[in-house]
């Protein structure tokens, strides 16, 4: 195998291998340029210069080390690709990076390329490079843009509630008694049950509210199958009775499909 470049010798053992196997597999040379990220999850996300070694052709890509864990439903490239498979050409072109080689797995740990397409890099910095409020004002407006605005615009796209996108994105991150929470109540002194925060004017949801909004979604969805399977049987009144239970927990999105799905199944059901 090659040798690994010094400022990778450093990171976990199990890392410097998986770079290594995908220097041998892929027949190129990487070197460290910056570190982005290094998250106390154990992911780790550096610009990298990548050397095809029988072409010489350069590029810099961004590479993720981390480890695969046991109780996930599937990994980042599985949802990268089904994220890819979903979006209109446009978007996907916009604002969805592309996978440089195959990637490398070995005893749970897992390297991934991402190609910055020709990008500025100052869109791949993490939120901890920025200090300055002008910066991280023009960085959220445009994540708001992208999120309410863009993603939303094309017929081939369902309609999302932000706070269902919220709770997917972030996932176990959202759980009770975890480092965002802690953040809300020992740094900002938030009481992170409330329901939102005024900012600028605008009622922002709360990570916690995101995550009963997911929760619930979670619940109406598995009321509408049970529901169907007792309509089925003849048993339309405790159908009803149980997605009515699971609707009434609904405050907000009411234009999304799952809720319009709900809407038109009580309807049919109390018919």
């Amino acid at each position: 195998m090659p040798e690994l470049a010094t400022d990778f010798q450093s990171l976990p053992e199990e890392y410097q291998l998986v770079i290594c196997l995908a220097e041998e597999t892929h027949k190129i040379a990487v070197a460290p340029l910056q570190l982005l990220v290094g998250g106390w999850s154990g992911a780790v996300v550096y610009l990298v210069s990548v050397s095809n070694n029988e072409t010489k052709r350069v590029e810099h890509c961004i590479l993720k080390l981390d480890r695969k864990g046991n109780s996930a439903k599937s990994d980042e490239v599985t949802r990268h690709n089904t994220l890819i498979r979903k979006s209109t050409p446009e978007f996907a072109r916009d604002h969805i990076a592309e996978l440089v080689f195959d990637r490398i797995e070995h005893d749970g740990a897992i390297a991934i390329f991402y190609r910055i397409a020709g990008q500025s890099l100052l869109k791949y910095r993490p939120l901890s490079n920025y200090e300055r409020q002008s910066q991280l004002r023009n960085i959220f407006a445009e994540t708001n843009k992208v999120l309410l605005t863009e993603w939303n615009s094309s017929p081939s796209f369902e309609a999302i509630h932000p706070q269902k996108i919220l709770q997917k994105w972030l996932g176990f991150r959202l759980n009770s008694g975890g480092n965002i929470e802690s953040f809300l109540q020992e740094t900002l002194h938030v009481n992170p049950d409330i329901p939102g925060l005024l900012v600028n004017g605008h009622v922002f949801p709360t990570l916690n509210s995101a995550r009963e909004v997911g929760a619930a979604m979670v619940e109406l969805q598995a009321a509408m199958r049970l529901s169907r399977l007792w309509q089925n049987q003849g048993k339309s009144e405790q159908a009803r009775e149980l997605l009515n239970a699971a609707y009434s927990k609904i405050t907000e999105g009411f234009t999304t499909a799952d809720m319009k799905e709900a809407n038109a199944l009580l309807a049919a059901l109390s018919s």
